[in-house]
């Protein structure tokens, strides 16, 4: 009996520590968000709302959006798999699927629910649990690191997660000016996020889970991706249709740019350099939307599921377009190369084409030889707009980028490069001599494995320059490699 009284009385003093540790806490409710305060901060809560109205609703409604998609994930899952003939990835895919379901979740149940909370008593705690967004302190810095935590999510998480709002002693709110682009950063608003779960679940499922990722074969990848995702979201969501069209359906913006559209020599998203003022983010658009349109009128309403059939054709081959082409025309029993080189321009295409490369390759040389940099690397460049994988062109390019003072591009050129050369179709004959050069052939071979070259590479070209920073920080890069190398018994 005593045994169970005392059981009562602790559940009691909890129950009361509850009471009085909110008896302080009020709360404002507006637009479907609520702002939790102590009750001598309704100024401070009031302004909080009128931030989180601002910047909070757009994303609010985007991740709805993605839970209301998302609700039949079996469906969905099932839609993608089938067209893509891959049936056996359908759990992995749906793992994929669910794991954004679950962040969305997480997401609207933190923003939905505001706490002013004292910056001390955190500093104090060395953290704040918030469920699912945790928070630590890092005294070094005299931060807080924001972490979603999506580790074993359960109701109970769910429902008390929110997303805290620091005050100073003198009870301002921190960062006020800044607080509201943060919560839209880590928070998103962009309408295109919810077609975004679907195309980036079918991109992954085709590079990744299938290994469709030439370096040249985006349109591929662009095209499919984009096929798939309208076929999913008409089916299960038709709401989000506009947004889809607006993302792969041709503008006419696009249409401008067609005598610009290469899809031969346009690479995949990480081997670009968005930085390069040769960048166009329009022509970037433009040529998904190109893409989509070529797959269109492979596929058409996908007779026979012919997507499926082609895909069983290249899957794991790691395919170029040469090799896609040729799957294409095998399972369709008509020649596809046509088809595809419309999206080519004619300068760069034919037999013609191949000659102009080859002269503009030589004057290329010939420049390099005067130190003529820059006009060196635009004859480079254009021809590897006709011949975009010749490995040695683009090596070359690299280490003329570098003497030109273009030293971003030239990383995302040999990076390139390195991706080229297991085909072996190339030759390297560089055309000159000189630190810059060796440089190059060193991060070629880091990239490639290789250490004892990188490292005599490197060697050489601080023997050159004593001073070459970018190859002193390789030799470092070298040796953390080989360090983290098991050694044999």
């Amino acid at each position: 009996m005593l045994g169970l009284i005392s059981r009562f009385l602790f559940v009691a003093i909890i129950v009361f520590s509850a009471i009085v540790t909110n008896a302080d806490t009020k709360q404002i409710t507006e637009s479907g968000i609520t702002v939790y305060y102590p009750s001598n901060m309704e100024t401070q809560a009031k302004q909080l709302m009128k931030i989180a109205k601002e910047n909070i609703l757009p994303g609010l409604e985007v991740h709805k959006q993605i839970i209301v998609l998302l609700s039949n994930i079996e469906k969905i899952s099932s839609d993608i798999v089938g067209l893509l003939g891959v049936k056996e990835k359908q759990v992995v895919i749906t793992e994929r699927l669910l794991s954004y379901k679950r962040k969305s979740e997480a997401l609207e149940k933190s923003f939905t629910n505001l706490k002013l909370i004292s910056r001390a008593d955190a500093i104090a705690k060395e953290g704040v649990d918030a469920g699912v967004l945790q928070m630590r302190y890092i005294k070094a810095e005299d931060e807080f690191d924001l972490k979603l935590d999506l580790d074993k999510v359960d109701q109970d998480r769910l429902r008390r997660s929110y997303f805290p709002v620091f005050y100073d002693k003198n009870g301002s709110i921190r960062n006020v000016n800044t607080l509201g682009s943060s919560i839209s950063g880590i928070l998103g608003s962009n309408k295109m996020m919810a077609v975004a779960v679907i195309h980036d679940t079918v991109g992954y499922a085709i590079a990744d889970e299938l290994k469709l990722y030439h370096p040249f074969a985006r349109w591929f990848n662009e095209g499919v991706a984009g096929w798939v995702t309208k076929k999913v979201i008409a089916s299960n969501y038709p709401k989000l249709n506009p947004i889809v069209d607006m993302i792969i359906e041709l503008n006419p913006k696009s249409k401008e740019l067609r005598d610009k559209i290469n899809l031969q020599a346009w690479p995949q998203a990480p081997f670009q350099n968005r930085r390069s003022s040769n960048f166009d983010p329009q022509l970037e658009a433009a040529s998904v939307q190109y893409s989509v349109e070529l797959i269109t009128k492979l596929l058409g309403t996908n007779p026979d599921n012919l997507l499926g059939r082609i895909i069983s054709e290249i899957r794991y081959l790691n395919p170029d377009t040469d090799t896609i082409i040729a799957a294409i025309s095998k399972v369709t029993k008509k020649d596809f190369k046509p088809v595809f080189l419309a999206y080519v321009p004619d300068w760069a295409q034919g037999e013609s084409s191949l000659i102009e490369s080859q002269q503009l390759l030589k004057q290329a040389e010939e420049l390099a030889m005067q130190k003529n940099w820059k006009e060196s690397v635009n004859k480079l460049t254009r021809a590897l707009q006709i011949t975009p994988l010749d490995m040695n062109a683009r090596l070359n390019l690299a280490w003329i980028e570098r003497e030109a003072g273009d030293r971003a591009d030239s990383e995302f050129q040999v990076f390139l490069a390195a991706r080229l050369a297991p085909t072996g179709k190339q030759n390297i004959h560089l055309y000159g001599k000189g630190a810059e050069r060796d440089y190059v052939m060193g991060r070629m071979a880091i990239l490639l494995g290789d250490l004892s070259f990188a490292r005599a590479f490197m060697m050489s070209a601080l023997e050159q320059n004593p001073g070459h920073s970018d190859a002193k920080r390789a030799i470092e890069e070298i040796k953390a490699i080989e360090s983290s190398i098991p050694k044999p018994n």
